[in-house]
């Protein structure tokens, strides 16, 4: 089971007691209390056992005024003697239970250099074991080491696997400067504590809108669609309808990219546009989202946009691939997009159910058309499928669209030949292979949307 951690830092202030909330519900409330540890350990670690850990950051300094007790600078001896309930007394009087975690002070350095910077994150991340579902209290991080915190979480999710359950903040300043607050009666010094979780979710969904924009992968968004979703909502009424529509976004676009990967034509030639759509329109819609996360979004859209609006999936599939480095994917999909191109078209020009994209023979048979009128191979050397279906070859070798892709059908047939083999056979580079498949695309466009005059059926 996967240790549970909730780790703090302390600063030197003589912290004035005060009443800590839960910034989305004030009724759930930790009174009196002078360290936010407490609180926090109150209302978000109930659930910790004794296979579980508190750890507390210190400096040295802030260690002898605040850890321990009586450390806090006195006025009137000039001596770091004035009386003061420390935090190790504060976890000793709550943490009373046989089950309950472990606590450990630890020693960091002050951070007036980037070396000492790197120190503090090393020894951070060295008490954090793989799995850890961590708890951060950053109210008394001081200087940097907010930022050091969001960059060790990062860091930690990749290196040791880790899950954040929450990144709190006690909103002290909220009551004021200390002179005022010390004025006020004990009941009115009421302080939110704000859950920073949005903000690095925000980041997990600026990441996976950054992955699928740049590199075309959909697990990220896949994998934060099948989440609790509730950290980067302003309001929870209304969040399952939600949740159901970015877990089918989720759903689909892992789908369609894992079918532009393996090259699933049929998928891809009868995929489901409208659901797409509609699910994005939802999320749009919606009002429920942190404001931050609408542009990521329209991110989102815009990369499959060419693939929503086209009549023609496998040639958007073949562009996705070159601009991704798919290149034998990208390859693939356009010489099979031709032939079920052609064969759409020839079925609706010559009303023949021949010419259905989705049987082998039709496939075959298109691709042997078009290598024999390159080649001008003579009757007599036809294979059996084109003379088996002699009057169809002699109807077609005329044809002006299947003239028109005779000579790039043969150099896409080239170069596929040569990437299935691995480089064995031809002597093409890595490079070639994609400055030819951007050639091809741009070449297959100018044939598909040039005015074409179609020849009458024979």
């Amino acid at each position: 089971m996967a240790r549970k951690v909730f780790i703090s830092f302390l600063g030197t202030n003589n912290y004035v007691p005060c009443n800590y909330f839960i910034e989305e519900d004030s009724t759930q409330k930790v009174s009196n209390v002078k360290y936010i540890q407490e609180a926090i350990i109150k209302l978000f670690c109930g659930d910790f056992t004794q296979n579980d850990v508190i750890f507390t950051f210190t400096t040295s300094l802030a260690n002898q005024m605040n850890y321990l007790d009586n450390g806090q600078w006195n006025n009137q001896s000039q001596q770091y003697d004035l009386p003061n309930i420390g935090l190790q007394t504060v976890y000793k009087n709550i943490l009373v239970d046989s089950n309950s975690p472990q606590y450990q002070s630890l020693s960091i350095k002050e951070g007036f250099s980037e070396i000492e910077i790197w120190e503090i994150f090393e020894t951070v991340s060295n008490v954090i074991e793989n799995g850890d579902q961590l708890i951060l209290d950053i109210t008394h991080a001081f200087r940097f080491l907010p930022m050091l915190g969001v960059t060790l979480i990062d860091f930690l999710k990749v290196t040791k696997n880790i899950t954040v359950k929450g990144v709190f903040y006690g909103a002290f300043e909220k009551l004021g400067v200390q002179a005022k607050v010390l004025s006020m009666p004990i009941e009115e010094r009421n302080a939110p504590i704000i859950n920073l979780l949005p903000l690095i979710e925000l980041q997990r969904w600026t990441q996976a809108a950054n992955i699928f924009n740049q590199y075309g992968f959909a697990d990220s968004i896949f994998e934060l669609t099948n989440e609790n979703v509730k950290p980067v909502l302003v309001q929870t009424q209304g969040k399952d309808e939600l949740s159901k529509s970015l877990k089918g976004l989720g759903s689909i676009l892992n789908t369609l990219i894992a079918n532009i990967f393996t090259n699933r034509g049929k998928e891809l030639k009868e995929f489901n546009v409208t659901n797409l759509n509609t699910v994005i329109a939802n999320i749009e819609s919606s009002e429920l989202f942190i404001k931050p996360l609408k542009p990521l979004f329209q991110i989102i859209k815009n990369k499959v946009s060419p693939l929503l609006q086209t009549k023609h999936i496998w040639l958007e599939s073949a562009k996705w691939c070159y601009e991704h480095n798919l290149i034998q994917q990208g390859i693939t999909q356009l010489q099979e997009g031709i032939i079920t191109y052609l064969l759409d078209q020839l079925k609706e020009l010559y009303k023949d159910n021949f010419y259905n994209c989705y049987e082998e023979n039709p496939r075959t048979f298109i691709s042997s058309v078009l290598n024999v009128i390159n080649k001008q191979t003579p009757e007599t050397k036809w294979n059996p499928v084109l003379t088996k279906e002699k009057g169809r070859v002699f109807q077609l070798i005329t044809n002006p669209l299947i003239i028109r892709f005779v000579s790039l059908f043969a150099k896409i047939t080239s170069s596929r030949n040569d990437i299935q083999h691995a480089g064995y056979v031809a002597n093409a580079n890595s490079k070639t292979f994609k400055d030819n498949l951007r050639s091809y695309i741009k070449n297959t466009e100018e044939i598909i949307y040039a005015p074409q005059s179609h020849q009458s059926p024979q």
